[in-house]
């Protein structure tokens, strides 16, 4: 069986596909970071959730990385995708985050209500209860 030929064309083809695997990261980055600005949350529980994206992104990216590779890992595959990571959070990730900035104020306030709403409840009937 003859090994199999890598070409320019192969090459750019996987670099594209890094690109790509790096922009479906800072997808997956934003739902976090969607998290973060929804829900306040402690610095130990914003750190546990950055470990539990870099450790499932690595897990993600190495099986992208076989897959598309036919098995064999390069390392400019990791780069280009760190790097499409980097460009996507620094153009679609910003914007994303000034639609959400204005989705989040009408979020907000159902969100108070609804905690407001529940505060009461417990309220009342915990004065029945006495």
């Amino acid at each position: 069986m003859e090994p199999m030929e890598y070409t320019y064309t192969a090459g750019l083809l996987s670099l594209l596909q890094a690109l790509a695997a790096g922009i479906a990261l800072g997808l997956y980055y934003d739902a976090f970071r969607l998290l973060r600005r929804l829900f306040c949350f402690s610095t130990l529980s914003v750190a546990i959730q950055d470990i539990l994206f870099w450790c499932s992104a690595a897990v993600g990216l190495f099986f992208v990385c076989l897959r598309w590779n036919a098995g064999v890992i390069r390392v400019y595959f990791v780069f280009f995708a760190l790097l499409g990571w980097l460009l996507y959070l620094l153009t679609a990730g910003q914007l994303n985050f000034l639609v959400l900035d204005g989705v989040k104020k009408p979020f907000s306030r159902i969100f108070e209500k609804m905690h407001n709403a529940i505060i009461h409840i417990v309220e009342r009937f915990y004065q029945k209860l006495k």
